[in-house]
């Protein structure tokens, strides 16, 4: 599968810029760049001397923005790619480790050691305002919205590349792209055949295992992943994990026009979680499964049409069941969840003329959802109803037309109309216009709408729970902790981004700067007014999800990668994040502090004699104040080393690495309560043919 293409050479021309006020923010950036950039475009490199192995030796060729496939330079999208080097060079454990490579991303540990991703702030313990995809599939909640990065049936050995889209998108992927889009490919199965595996063994009761077995009959190719990751999680708190996963993929190439993708995958698990608000610790279980069929017909070298068809089931048991000290209260907390999404898509692209494409499509989805307590159905609660589950119900049509209005100027007209229980009727339009300076340098201005379809637990949560022998009168009776708004209308954002991006193949360099202001409207949480309800002596108040305050946010991000030498690699990144608060009901302080001002993070990749490889990872924020759960704490840096020796003996081929995690010593993560502490391990991996 090729991944990536170059552009035809074209001619010089005089540029203006198109948004005063975004001017000399990006002038000054590009002046900074000045040295290394060419006076005039460099002659094209002949394909057959570059090679594909590495990222910068070629422009690469992205799908994530519009869902054609278009070299990075004419997308109408700030794109961020994640490549394998980079993920093994990491030291990351975790998928979610990974995004502290990407300009604007923070990284945070919830109760449970709980991962959480966002993007530009403004996010509790869920960050909902982020699409997530898994080779296509959505894999958010959709209970609450956010992804459990923790719970995904996935090893981070048999990804591909991942696509991050910083900034809305909802034109292509809907209401859950927000703020931003995170697409993980995993290897094509004929690309992982053989036998792998992987065992890592450290500190605070890291024992990981993975093993996989790819094989080819024909025309079918596949592979069965399977894993078990051990922690104990911070060591100030107890949350301890023990996570089983196992996935499989098959790739069948039925005949020369037709191919059918099917993969399934599960997780098991055990993770503690420790609430200080009630003295105790509970196991919480987890139980998923997924499937995943896509076809797709080549119809034409210029025209294709895609069938997918995925169905997700998520099964979270969790119990409090405690006395509350020292009023000698029995409470019984049940934050168990049941939820199921089904998901049916039709794609179809063509090329229309030679300077017009079209992708297009419609989808259907539903997402259905329960938990006893959280919705309010627990006959332990006085609920006499007979309602089971709670559903939105979800109609979708797409499409993007990129058009190619001269040599140098590219017009990506996108959008998505949709209808749901939830949201009704919404349209999300983008307008993308991308100028070339040269075949490896653009221009790009994209003006964009999106919308966020509330979560089911914001619409439809009621969550009421038994509280038996209270001290004082009435002894028995139902505490509501908050309630979901069935009126609640859908988050909206306006964003307006001025980029430019370069990749300067002989030099060696990948740059990308954007100037970006967003606007939204009607963000959507507890609305801070708390209800009075004297029936309930315990809590005695409750909370309402609402659409409580408006926000703006701007800023710049940058991200610099090259060669400084031919077997080093360095990749910086930058970012400035303002948010200013619209409403007096949230502090404004707390909204504005939601995100870290700023964030640098820089990855150092070294090459030695002998196949030896190292790297340091450094990633610092500023101040910050999450919003939930999240506490007001100070700035920190985390710094992973890794360094890597190779094993070959006859058909093994093997690699051990010594890793350290957070070597520059303790800091506070999202809570004053959650002390992220030094982490080693060492891992052997090998494989087989």
């Amino acid at each position: 599968m090729k991944t990536y293409l170059r552009p035809s050479k074209l001619k010089s021309q005089p540029t203006i810029c198109v948004a005063n006020r975004y001017c000399q923010p990006l002038l000054s950036a590009l002046l900074l760049m000045a040295p290394l950039l060419p006076a005039a475009a460099d002659e094209p490199v002949a394909l057959a001397s570059l090679s594909e192995e590495d990222f910068l030796e070629d422009i690469p060729v992205v799908l994530t923005a519009t869902r054609l496939a278009q070299p990075i330079t004419e997308a109408p999208a700030a794109i961020t790619l994640i490549d394998k080097k980079m993920i093994r060079a990491s030291g990351a454990r975790e998928i979610a480790d990974l995004f502290r490579m990407v300009p604007g991303f923070v990284v945070s540990h919830d109760s449970g050691h709980q991962p959480i991703v966002s993007y530009h702030g403004l996010t509790g313990e869920y960050a909902v305002r982020m699409q997530v995809l898994v080779d296509g599939r959505s894999v958010y909640s959709p209970v609450f919205g956010g992804v459990d990065w923790t719970n995904l049936p996935l090893a981070m050995d048999d990804i591909e590349y991942i696509e991050v889209i910083r900034g809305p998108n909802s034109a292509s992927y809907g209401s859950n792209s927000f703020l931003s889009i995170i697409n993980i490919v995993t290897q094509h199965a004929s690309e992982t055949t053989g036998v792998f595996a992987r065992a890592n063994r450290g500190s605070d009761g890291i024992k990981d295992l993975y093993a996989r077995y790819g094989k080819t009959h024909g025309d079918f190719d596949y592979r069965i992943t399977a894993g078990v990751t051990n922690d104990h999680g911070f060591s100030t708190r107890d949350d301890d994990r023990r996570m089983k996963i196992a996935r499989f993929r098959g790739d069948y190439q039925i005949n020369a026009r037709d191919s059918l993708l099917l993969q399934t995958g599960l997780t098991r698990g055990i993770r503690q979680i420790d609430s200080n608000k009630l003295s105790a610790v509970e196991d919480r279980k987890v139980h998923i499964n997924f499937e995943q069929i896509r076809w797709q017909r080549q119809i034409s070298n210029n025209e294709s049409i895609s069938l997918q068809f995925f169905h997700t089931q998520e099964d979270i048991d969790q119990i409090f069941d405690v006395i509350i000290a020292p009023l000698g209260a029995h409470v019984v907390l049940d934050s168990s969840t049941s939820s199921n999404r089904i998901d049916l898509e039709l794609q179809h692209t063509k090329q229309l003329t030679e300077d017009k494409r079209l992708v297009w499509g419609m989808g259907l989805r539903q997402d259905s959802a329960n938990g006893p307590q959280i919705f309010g159905t627990d006959p332990a609660t006085g609920y006499t109803g007979n309602k089971e589950f709670f559903y939105n119900q979800l109609g979708r049509i797409f499409g993007n037309l990129e058009w190619r209005l001269s040599d140098r100027l590219t017009l990506n007209l996108g959008a998505m109309w949709e209808v749901s229980d939830l949201a009704d009727k919404e349209l999300s339009p983008r307008l993308g216009l991308n100028y070339s300076l040269t075949p490896e340098q653009s221009l790009r201005l994209i003006v964009s709408r999106a919308t966020r379809t509330p979560s089911l637990n914001e619409a439809r949560s009621n969550f009421r729970f038994p509280v038996e022998n209270f001290p004082v009168p009435p002894t028995n009776f139902v505490s509501t902790a908050w309630v979901g708004n069935p009126g609640i209308n859908p988050e909206k954002i306006t964003s307006l981004e001025l980029g430019y991006h370069a990749n300067l193949v002989r030099k060696k360099i990948s740059f990308d700067v954007k100037i970006y202001e967003e606007e939204l409207r009607d963000l959507i949480t507890l609305d801070g007014n708390s209800t009075l309800n004297p029936a309930d002596p315990f809590l005695q108040r409750y909370e309402t999800y609402d659409n409580v305050t408006d926000a703006e946010v701007h800023g710049i991000e940058a991200n610099l990668e090259f060669f400084p030498l031919s077997d080093t690699r360095l990749i910086i990144s930058r970012s400035l994040t303002d948010i200013q608060s619209k409403n007096p009901n949230i502090s404004s302080e707390k909204l504005k502090d939601s995100a870290p001002k700023h964030i640098t993070s820089i990855m150092l990749i070294n090459n030695f004699p002998g196949d030896v490889t190292g790297s340091i990872l450094y990633y610092r924020v500023s101040d910050s104040n999450g919003l939930g759960s999240g506490d007001p704490l100070p700035g920190y840096q985390h710094v992973n080393l890794r360094l890597a020796l190779p094993i070959k003996w006859r058909s093994l081929e093997a690699e051990i690495a010594f890793v350290v995690q957070n070597a520059t010593g303790d800091y506070l993560d999202w809570r004053t309560d959650n002390l992220a502490e030094p982490q080693h391990y060492v891992s052997i991996s090998g494989e087989w043919d």
